[in-house]
């Protein structure tokens, strides 16, 4: 399935509008997160996050934040 969209302005910023028949087929909502990445730079993946998906994405913060705070972290509980 292929959709021809063009961005939306709203005060600053743009957005793309999601027509409700393709928010039906994902099974999404207004509340579903949605990751938006790219492979190549020139195309945008929107995928939204289940249950599972989002414990990944959880894990993978944690990990960064602990890289990057960890010994101050440490230091701080001393």
């Amino acid at each position: 399935m292929a959709l021809i969209k063009k961005l939306t302005k709203q005060g600053n910023s743009y957005s793309l509008i999601l027509d409700k028949p393709l928010m039906e087929l994902l099974d999404i909502n207004s509340e579903t997160p949605l990751e938006l990445s790219t492979k190549d730079g020139q195309s945008l993946v929107i995928t939204p996050l289940r249950e599972e998906a989002l414990r990944e994405v959880d894990r993978r913060n944690l990990e960064r934040f602990q890289k990057k705070y960890g010994n101050t972290l440490k230091r701080l509980a001393e």
